[in-house]
C-alpha cells in the first residue's frame, strides 16, 4: 500500500501544478526595465537598441559577430532589455534620433551590463527562466548622462532596474 502511495502522491502534484488554461501561465522572459528620463529638454524621437555581437551565429563583411536588432522605438519613455544568459556581460548599442531646441541629432552610446545569471525554477510547465543580479553597469557619455541601478535583480516581473537620464 504504501508504494502505491509514493507512486500516486507525486502524480497528483505533477497533475496539480499542470492545472491551467494554457499549461504554462507565467511569463518564462527575463527583461532588465529602465525608465527614460531627460534632464536637458532633448526629446528622443527614435531610438534603437542592438545587442553587440549577439547576431545568432551570423557575422559582418569583416568576420565579426553582427550585432541583434533588440528594439525599435518612437518617442520612448522606457526600454527593455534582454541580457545575454550564456555570459556575465552584455554591451547594447543605443543609436537615437534626437530633437533638442528645435535641431535634429544623432548620437549612439554603449551600455556595458556585468550581471550573474542564475537560473531560476517556476514550476514544472513553464520550466526554468534565467534571472540575473546585477553587478555593474557602465556607459559612453556621447548623449547619456547618468544611468543608475534601481533595482538589481532582473526577474520576470516588470519592475524598473535601471533609470537612464539624457
Amino acid at each position: 500500500m504504501k508504494r502505491i502511495l509514493y507512486l500516486i502522491i507525486p502524480a497528483l502534484l505533477l497533475t496539480i501544478s499542470g492545472c491551467g488554461n494554457n499549461g504554462c501561465e507565467e511569463v518564462r522572459e527575463s527583461f532588465c526595465y529602465a525608465q527614460m528620463t531627460s534632464l536637458s529638454g532633448a526629446k528622443i524621437n527614435n531610438l534603437y537598441a542592438f545587442g553587440i555581437g549577439q547576431g545568432g551565429g551570423e557575422v559582418d563583411t569583416t568576420g565579426v559577430a553582427a550585432d541583434k536588432e533588440m528594439l525599435n522605438a518612437s518617442n520612448p519613455s522606457s526600454l527593455e532589455f534582454i541580457l545575454n544568459p550564456d555570459s556575465t556581460v552584455t554591451d547594447i548599442r543605443l543609436k537615437m534620433n534626437i530633437t533638442l531646441d528645435g535641431d535634429q541629432f544623432q548620437h549612439e552610446d554603449t551600455i556595458h551590463f556585468v550581471y550573474d545569471p542564475h537560473p531560476y525554477f517556476i514550476n514544472m510547465d513553464c520550466g526554468c527562466s534565467m534571472y540575473f543580479s546585477l553587478q555593474e553597469v557602465t556607459f559612453t557619455k556621447n548623449f547619456l548622462r547618468n544611468i543608475t541601478i534601481k533595482n538589481n535583480e532582473v526577474t520576470n516581473e516588470q519592475n524598473i532596474n535601471l533609470i537612464i537620464e539624457y
